[in-house]
């Protein structure tokens, strides 16, 4: 009883969640207008820069999921080329290593604070007032997640929980339980988030954690595939160039994931850490490789999504900007 009893007390705390990212992301992306665009469009000339603008636009966004659906959304009205989008795609999941690691740092303490700066700068007169919501929306993400902790405190020895977790007793049924949290939410910032939680509250071990770390990014590619099914081939593309990134980047690391998760432990810093700290090197791992290899790997997403040969992409060459 106990066990559903958290369930229902931890819901609510995870619609907050959700609400608060859905509109931290919206308001930024008002806030930011035609600047995210022309942002997006600027540093995507090469796959290192496309990279460098994924993570900054996922770390401000804080959704790798918004990350993607604007650039998939950017490739099909020809504003960048499918090329162009996979370095955006690979800096994506570096992004949202952000909100784990400010979750292991317990920026949940400070979430209050942000939330009445935001509510004081939104009633300040002139331009600094559209920034209000943005900062009112960051504190309600990083309360919510308090909220979760503070519920599941009481429940770090409880029995039936304890006897839940065990289900969870090999690798693939982590992955599958982050993958179905992922999908069921349509974000992978409230399973991890969540873990992060209960990974400090001791109700699960980073062995356990970790896998299911794994299983989130393999959940995050659904809406990209989603939205890009009715779109241009070259959308499609990108849609299913970062599902392959996802999948790939865990098939590459289930056969050493105990190793993996030693040198984790080793690296120290109590549960909460141990598990942002995997997030980070996990996904930081996958960008570095798939950058070396970004050509081969651009020609097989061609070869698996048949198409016109050449993307069309309208950015004007001879035009001046004056």
């Amino acid at each position: 009883m106990a066990s559903w009893e958290l369930v229902f007390a931890i819901i609510p705390g995870i619609i907050l969640f959700l609400y608060g990212i859905e509109q931290f992301s919206r308001e930024v992306q008002l806030a930011a207008g035609d600047h995210l665009r022309s942002f997006i469009q600027n540093l995507t000339r090469t796959p290192v820069r496309g990279t460098i603008a994924g993570t900054l636009v996922t770390a401000v966004v804080q959704s790798s999921t918004a990350t993607s659906v604007i650039t998939i959304g950017l490739v099909n009205a020809g504003v960048i080329s499918f090329a162009s989008s996979l370095g955006i795609i690979f800096g994506a999941n570096l992004g949202t290593t952000l909100t784990t690691q400010l979750v292991a740092f317990n920026l949940t303490a400070f979430a209050p604070l942000f939330i009445l700066i935001g509510f004081v700068i939104g009633l300040i007169p002139g331009r600094l007032r559209i920034f209000g919501r943005p900062v009112f929306y960051f504190g309600l993400v990083f309360f919510s997640l308090s909220l979760i902790s503070s519920v599941m405190t009481p429940y770090r020895t409880d029995p039936q929980l304890i006897a839940l977790v065990a289900l969870m007793d090999t690798v693939f049924l982590q992955i599958a339980f982050g993958f179905l949290i992922t999908n069921i939410f349509q974000s992978s910032s409230v399973t991890t988030g969540l873990v992060v939680v209960m990974s400090q509250n001791g109700l699960i071990t980073p062995e356990i954690a970790i896998p299911i770390l794994l299983g989130a990014n393999l959940g995050t590619p659904t809406t990209s595939l989603l939205v890009a099914a009715q779109m241009n081939t070259s959308a499609k593309r990108t849609a299913v160039a970062h599902f392959l990134f996802n999948f790939i980047g865990v098939l590459i690391f289930l056969p050493i994931l105990p190793l993996f998760i030693s040198l984790i432990v080793s690296l120290g810093g109590d549960a909460g850490q141990q598990v942002a700290n995997s997030h980070l090197i996990f996904n930081l791992v996958c960008c570095v490789l798939f950058l070396i290899l970004v050509r081969p790997f651009e020609r097989i997403v061609r070869w698996m999504v048949p198409g016109r040969k050449d993307d069309v992409v309208f950015v004007p060459h001879h035009l001046e900007k004056t």
